[in-house]
């Protein structure tokens, strides 16, 4: 529904003042998402683009309120009057569990998780990396993006895996800072996007590889590009798709990570060549995947663990996602529930190709061609004599 306002009395909505809002060629959406809304003082509003979020002075109440939904409406609470709301804030999900990353909470929380105070550093500088990237690329959502919300709503959940990782790895504590074991483990994250959960762990886990990989290849300069700010040497990026890419045994990774990227059945499909294969389970691959919301039954019947973030952060209400990890057998049985396949590259095969020269040496009908009067025609009655009567 488009409303269309031309020189709108303001005492339409408020009778009892004698102010007047004159508003020209100015349309607006009512159907617009609040989310949309854009951080603008209501006089330098932008006709026909977004509805002001933040109104400064003066607030009018009958069409902000059909750009709200009734959830929405019900925070804000009451009418609107003069001089109230004055600054209209929306908030979104990812406010609830912004963490400042400089705060004596936030070192508290990494420290009981066993994380050293150099290693926080580095988180701290990621969170800074990640949002003045997220100014210039998309790589998470901008919606009320800080450098607060980027450490409490996606590294403190990835740094959350670093137990459950240390667990399924078995690593002893002398091997934690230790890059020269000869034992290398190796790690890929698909659907990395803004390098989560694939980065933060690799500040955690200097003594294994990365591979972070995505088909978005803008995302991933932004992330090799952080991960050589901050001196992380186990990190490699790769671009393409997770199911194009072909391993030899040797190659394969012993975890693979994913949040949140799609329906778990199909992921698994992706990533399920990926992970190490054989007849030990011991060094069998296996998948770690953050997720919420609910999943179906047959789904949480086949996964290992199954933990709540908050859990592992070991604080209520930090998170509300959870952590599934999955055996290498598990996942190739889930991925055969994705109903997914291969997709083969488009080509003709060697037989059509034979064939469309075959035909191209055909003459086509309707074919003209101009004929040769240098070779004698064949009549079929060579030295035949006309008889004349007398």
């Amino acid at each position: 529904m488009i409303m269309c306002l031309s020189s709108l009395s303001f005492s339409n909505f408020y009778p009892k003042t004698s102010c007047v809002a004159a508003l020209s060629s100015f349309s607006w959406s009512s159907h617009i998402p609040a989310r949309s809304l854009s951080r603008q003082s209501f006089h330098t509003f932008h006709p026909q683009r977004s509805v002001s979020r933040e109104f400064s002075g003066l607030i009018f109440p009958s069409i902000t309120k059909l750009a709200l939904s009734p959830i929405q409406r019900k925070n804000i609470g009451g009418d609107f009057t003069f001089g109230s709301y004055s600054s209209l804030k929306l908030s979104s999900t990812s406010i609830e569990y912004a963490i400042d990353p400089n705060s004596q909470e936030a070192e508290e929380i990494t420290s009981s998780m066993g994380i050293s105070s150099s290693k926080h550093a580095q988180l701290v500088d990621l969170a800074a990396l990640v949002n003045e990237w997220n100014d210039r690329i998309n790589l998470i959502s901008r919606i009320d993006c800080t450098e607060s919300v980027v450490f409490g709503r996606h590294i403190l959940p990835s740094i959350a895996l670093y137990s459950v990782i240390r667990d399924e790895l078995k690593l002893e504590e002398e091997e934690m800072n230790d890059t020269t074991i000869t034992k290398k483990y190796k790690i890929v994250d698909v659907g990395t996007g803004g390098g989560f959960p694939g980065l933060p762990l690799a500040v955690l886990f200097p003594m294994i590889d990365f591979v972070l990989l995505d088909s978005v290849g803008k995302k991933l300069k932004a992330v090799q590009n952080m991960a050589d700010e901050l001196g992380l040497e186990n990190v490699k990026t790769h671009h393409g798709r997770a199911e194009e890419l072909q391993l030899a045994p040797s190659e394969k990774f012993d975890i693979a990570l994913g949040r949140s990227v799609a329906a778990l059945p199909k992921f698994c499909f992706w990533i399920q060549n990926l992970i190490k294969n054989s007849s030990d389970d011991n060094t069998n691959g296996r998948l770690v995947y953050i997720i919420g919301g609910e999943l179906e039954r047959n789904v949480i019947n086949k996964c290992r663990m199954d933990v709540p973030l908050e859990e592992l952060i070991q604080v209520g209400g930090s998170s509300d996602k959870r952590v599934l990890v999955f055996d290498c057998k598990e996942v190739k049985q889930l991925a055969k529930l994705s109903g997914e396949k291969l997709q083969k590259p488009q080509g003709h095969s060697n037989n059509k190709k034979k064939g469309n020269k075959q035909k191209k040496n055909r003459t086509a009908k309707g074919d003209w061609k101009k004929k040769d009067n240098s070779v004698k025609k064949d009549r079929g009655y060579d030295g035949f004599q006309r008889w004349e009567s007398s």
